[in-house]
């Protein structure tokens, strides 16, 4: 299989975990369940790409999915001045914030639209595949860079 790559531009954002609460109607206690829409607006970005990639028909064998998610940088990385765009020598290259887009979260979001588009015939198919998260070069776009391939293949 020739690897099926392509770029999501816009800021990432992790496919948020269902929510349960307690409602009281009438006296009556009632639970209900749903899923915060936080990631949409990422996930239709997604989802367009995704549908550039369709092919013939759904992949349907084991794969590798490969995700280099790439976050906008806050201006605490940057230098004082009120122009200065160069990163000071403390600034991270790695994107690990505590409690906010957890990898799995991330990849789970590619994947069900990965699905939901019909590139893929399952999620449970992507058996492989590397995770990065990192902060935007200078001057790079905040996005999401997805290869598909064989599990074999290098990446």
């Amino acid at each position: 299989m020739k690897p099926i790559r392509f770029t999501v531009h816009g800021v990432p954002k992790a496919q948020p975990r269902t929510k349960a609460s307690a409602v009281v109607i009438a006296g009556v206690a009632r639970g209900r369940v749903h899923t915060p829409n936080t990631a949409d607006n990422w996930k239709r970005l997604l989802m367009i790409e995704a549908q550039r990639n369709l092919l013939a028909v759904p992949i349907d064998w084991p794969v590798a999915v490969d995700c280099h998610w790439v976050f906008p940088r806050p201006a605490t990385h940057f230098g004082t001045g009120r122009f200065d765009q160069t990163l000071k020598a403390s600034a991270p290259t790695w994107y690990a914030l505590k409690k906010r887009n957890d990898r799995d979260n991330l990849d789970k979001a590619v994947l069900d639209v990965l699905t939901a588009c019909g590139l893929l015939a399952d999620d449970g198919l992507a058996c492989d595949g590397r995770i990065q998260k990192t902060y935007a070069h200078v001057g790079q776009r905040p996005g999401c860079e997805i290869v598909i391939r064989d599990p074999g293949e290098p990446q």
